[in-house]
């Protein structure tokens, strides 16, 4: 009772110092122009700057924040690091009165309030009954998960997030007994000669009670008859320069031991700066993807693996592996299903940089008898491709696959003109077929030149009249085709890489994968499709749009070959056999938008592959053929279809499995995560 009464008290001293001293401000409007908000930067009397405060916006980009400033202050904010005033037509700031400004944060507290899950609230710290004791605090957390929101830095966010208190200790050494009871050991090897025990690999051994030392045991594995000698179920591999955190060992084992069927475990990890004492540059990882450990070894150096892979892989190389040839012998030889990610920092590297080895690679390949080939990039990274080559005919002398090229279009010769005109200029892959569907074109000068395109002989033409359903006229046109594969093609693309098919072709070249797309920029340089993801920022949302070309974007994902959940069929390969035994594109729920995103999840549901290749590169002037949902029968349209991906796809919405839950769901930009997904594992 008298803590009840003590904290009323200083809850009613609190208010009524916020009263006094404070006052409210409205800042409302829209940007426009493509700028987004920082922060309003607050500066006293003699215009020296006090603090800065975040401001949010919406998808639409509508601005309406409540923020309370020292009497004795001035707003200005920050637009895109300019300071400006926000006098003009599109955005304003006014004081308000306390009454107005606290409409307005319960406004909005109740409706995240209802929006989040409990699972969130807790994580972000956001508990109802503190709108009554600290109602602009639960507002600012609030106002964090609108969709444009200032970055937080990662040191801020690893110490509100990740740093367990001392109260945790207890619960943690319980979590090291139950994983350590069951009586399976790990090896935790090594060939760093630097360090001499297993101990030298931990952060700080006394930061909790290390409960698992009897179970696992050290060595540093200088030949290969030592290797033999290995006798745990499973092994800690541990590269050059790598830090564990205390517990890092019993969540790698406690996957292990919950999957039986799973293989190689990894986790995210950042870099630690041993003179300043921080962490930084987190690498928040994929699930497994195995032409992007191939190309860039984005696992990292420490995984645990089962002992009777490890020593398969030390069987066929003749030698002890290093971490890459490691991750390249399971990305050759083990099944997808039996690699394990683990979405935490368990462990810190000292250096910054991965040095790549095409030898390595190379070595792995020889004894796995893969049909590829590996050469080194010039940014360090390396290409894996078919040894064989397809530019129309493969090393045995068999005809490559077959492909339909389907086009389709409406009007627009001056779109489709330079598209048709590139694939016939620059494309190295030498069996295919072009096919326009032409969807009512009521242009003299198109269907002259349709016309003449078919009389030479460069093109086939189908036609479909009906009403735009972008679904119907693909399946259509898909009907009518004999091919292999299906490459279905945007008329308002253009092509750049004259091995862009080639390199698509390649991709289905393994038989786990049945749908590959390609890097596609606008027609000034900037990215705007390196694959898609879904969930994050409401529905299906381009990986990486809008960087700089030479960007490589987060973890150099932008430019780097990978497995992804969807790729868009602005220029998409596909089976044409698989694309019928899936019904094709949905034409009744998604006539419009997300069907190539429906169809690629489709695929993934059956048990294959979707794939995205930086090594197909074409420009795409996005929508321009058909223009914005500008119209109410557009723009209901669309709802629908966001609101059936939303029904149809619920759970990999939730975690798409290649955007790790530690990164931004509010928007799809590769930031750190307003509220983490995930949570350690003895919570």
């Amino acid at each position: 009772m008298f803590k009840a009464v003590l904290q009323a008290f200083r809850w009613c001293k609190n208010t009524l110092y916020f009263f006094v001293t404070r006052k409210a401000y409205y800042v409302s409007g829209k940007l426009e122009g493509g700028l987004d908000i920082n922060s309003l930067a607050v500066i006293n009397k003699s215009l020296q700057p006090v603090e800065t405060i975040p401001i949010s916006s919406s998808f639409a980009r509508n601005v309406n924040d409540v923020v309370f400033l020292e009497r004795s202050c001035t707003p200005i904010l920050a637009i895109s690091g300019i300071e400006s005033d926000l006098g003009g037509d599109n955005l304003s700031i006014k004081p308000i009165s306390f009454l107005h400004a606290w409409f307005f944060i319960w406004k909005r507290v109740v409706h995240y309030h209802q929006k989040l899950s409990r699972y969130e609230r807790h994580r972000l710290g956001f508990r109802f009954l503190d709108l009554y004791f600290a109602p602009y605090k639960v507002y600012q957390l609030a106002s964090s998960m609108r969709y444009n929101y200032p970055k937080v830095d990662y040191k801020n966010w690893r110490s509100r997030f990740w740093d367990f208190q001392k109260e945790e200790k207890r619960r943690i050494a319980k979590y090291h007994q139950r994983i350590w009871s069951g009586g399976s050991s790990v090896a935790a090897v090594t060939t760093d000669h630097h360090h001499a025990d297993l101990g030298s690999y931990f952060l700080d051994e006394q930061s909790v009670p290390v409960c698992y030392a009897n179970g696992v045991s050290f060595r540093c594995l200088r030949s290969i008859d030592l290797t033999f000698a290995v006798t745990d179920e499973y092994v800690l591999f541990l590269g050059h320069g790598v830090i564990l955190e205390t517990w890092a060992i019993s969540c790698f084992k406690s996957v292990m031991d919950d999957c039986s069927h799973i293989e190689l475990v990894y986790s995210d990890h950042d870099f630690y700066d041993r003179v300043n004492s921080t962490f930084k540059s987190p690498r928040f990882k994929p699930d497994w993807s195995a032409p992007l450990e191939l190309s860039s070894h984005f696992i990292g150096d420490v995984m645990l693996v089962k002992r009777e892979l490890f020593l398969a892989v030390v069987r066929d190389l003749g030698v002890v592996p290093t971490a890459h040839q490691l991750g390249c012998y399971v990305a050759l030889k083990v099944p997808a299903v039996k690699v394990k990610h683990i979405p935490l920092v368990l462990w810190h590297s000292t250096t910054d940089s991965v040095v790549l080895s095409r030898e390595d690679v190379s070595s792995v390949i020889d004894v796995t008898e893969s049909k590829l080939q590996v050469s080194m990039r010039s940014d360090g990274f390396l290409k894996i491709s078919n040894a064989d080559g397809t530019l129309g005919v493969d090393g045995d002398g068999k005809a490559s696959p077959s492909v339909a090229v389907i086009v389709p279009t409406r009007n627009g010769l001056d779109l489709l003109l330079p598209c048709i005109e590139s694939i016939l200029s620059k494309t190295l892959y030498s069996n295919f077929e072009i096919y326009v569907v032409d969807n009512g074109s009521d242009c003299r000068e198109t269907l002259n030149y349709l016309d003449k395109m078919v009389s030479e002989g460069v093109i086939k033409l189908l036609k479909y009249p009906g009403k735009f359903n972008y679904s119907t006229i693909n399946n259509f046109a898909v009907s009518n085709v004999r091919s292999d594969f299906i490459c279905f093609l945007n008329n308002d693309t253009e092509v750049i890489s004259p091995g862009w098919l080639t390199e698509l072709v390649d991709c289905l070249a393994d038989e786990t994968v049945a749908v590959a797309g390609a890097r596609l920029l606008f027609s000034d340089g900037r990215v705007q499709h390196a694959g898609d993801v879904v969930g994050p920022g409401g529905c299906a949302n381009h990986l990486h749009s809008l960087i700089d070309r030479d960007d490589p974007g987060y973890m150099s994902r932008a430019v780097l070959p990978q497995d992804l959940s969807a790729v868009t069929a602005a220029c998409m390969l596909t089976r044409k056999s698989l694309f019928e035994k899936l019904g094709g594109f949905d034409e009744a729920n998604l006539p419009i938008a997300f069907n190539d995103v429906d169809y690629c999840l489709r695929v993934r549901e059956a048990g294959l592959r979707v794939v995205y290749t930086p090594y197909a590169e074409l420009y795409h002037h996005e929508s321009v053929s058909r223009g914005k949902d500008i119209t109410d029968e557009a723009k209901a349209r669309a709802e629908r279809e966001v609101k059936y991906m939303q029904a149809r796809w619920a759970e990999v919405m939730k975690n798409d499995p290649f955007y790790n839950p530690n990164l931004n769901y509010a928007k799809a930009d590769f930031g750190l995560a307003r509220v983490p997904r995930v949570d350690w594992p003895w919570a």
